[in-house]
């Protein structure tokens, strides 16, 4: 869990203006020490902490970043992309040389050899599945 007792700065002041509006709402039936800890707990669980999401189904649950995590990913995506073409256009001979190097004929065969066991994979499945259904069937 963030600490997020500041007591100076935008968040100290972001919780301020938070418990003052609370206080003009619900008046004077909290202690200032009760609201201020609220706030805080709100301002941390709204915008600092993992959220779980239910997607529905078997184990469901998803933990997804916090909003402040999110955000800040979403404005340096474009950035980050920025910065990853412009090295890959600078580096388009020593990547196409490395693409080359393991594109072997050693690399080719072991690619050949994964791409049969992924489609004789399903062959198998199949014909499995095929075997389960005339044993389960009655005679």
């Amino acid at each position: 869990m963030n600490d997020l007792t500041e007591t100076t700065g935008p968040l100290a002041s972001f919780q301020n203006k938070v418990a003052k509006k609370l206080r003009k709402d619900i008046g004077d039936m909290l202690p200032d020490g009760a609201l201020a800890e609220l706030v805080q707990r709100a301002v941390e669980d709204q915008f600092f902490n993992e959220r779980v999401v239910d997607r529905g189904g078997f184990n469901g649950r998803e933990i997804i970043p916090s909003w402040f995590v999110s955000e800040v990913a979403k404005i340096a995506e474009p950035v980050i992309k920025k910065h990853v073409e412009k090295y890959v256009a600078d580096n388009e001979a020593t990547i196409r040389k490395a693409v080359d190097q393991y594109l072997t004929d050693a690399n080719l065969t072991l690619v050949a050899i994964a791409a049969l066991q992924d489609a004789t994979r399903a062959d198998f499945i199949a014909a499995m599945d095929g075997i389960a259904r005339q044993l389960s069937m009655p005679r």
